[in-house]
């Protein structure tokens, strides 16, 4: 059986919906299990914070540079730069 153009641009156009959906479904698995076994207060930044001063004082025994990279993650922040004011949700430590 041969495809004409339009049926291979069509078998691709599905066998990439499918991938994409397969994707989002297993990353909202992922994201739901993170939120149910955490629990997360806020923190407002203060003069003088950084991300690695709150990272240190919140991070538990956890290495400081991947308590920082899920205060960035979870908060969707670009860089390390931290505006005074600036709420940020903390995981408690476990």
């Amino acid at each position: 059986m041969k495809l004409t153009k339009k049926g291979k641009r069509c078998l691709l156009f599905v066998s990439v919906t499918v991938l994409m959906i397969v994707f989002a479904i297993t990353q909202m698995n992922a994201f739901a299990k993170k939120e149910t076994t955490s629990e997360y207060f806020s923190y407002i930044v203060q003069p003088n914070d950084s991300l690695w001063s709150i990272a240190e004082e919140f991070g538990g025994d956890e290495d400081i540079r991947q308590t920082m990279y899920e205060i960035k993650k979870l908060n969707q922040l670009e860089g390390s730069s931290l505006a005074v004011g600036t709420r940020l949700l903390i995981a408690c430590p476990q």
